[in-house]
């Protein structure tokens, strides 16, 4: 699923891999630089949330685990 702005500019990306309940979420800044990518598996964050810069450098990463940050 996508959604884009109304100067057609990409905001949002879901890809579901089996479901709804397991995906992989994107959001883009204006420009259509990633501002940030996170994965869901049955329905709460798990694996690697990777945020970033309007200037596409990594600005953190997180994992999580069943929905529970680990670092």
């Amino acid at each position: 699923m996508e959604e884009y702005s109304q100067n057609g500019q990409l905001e949002r990306k879901v890809t579901y891999k089996e479901d709804k309940r397991n995906c992989v979420h994107e959001e883009y800044y204006k420009d259509g630089q990633l501002r940030f990518k996170r994965y869901f598996k049955d329905g709460k964050f798990d694996g690697v949330l990777e945020r970033y810069y309007v200037n596409g450098q990594l600005k953190r990463e997180e994992t999580y685990k069943d929905g529970i940050k680990v670092n």
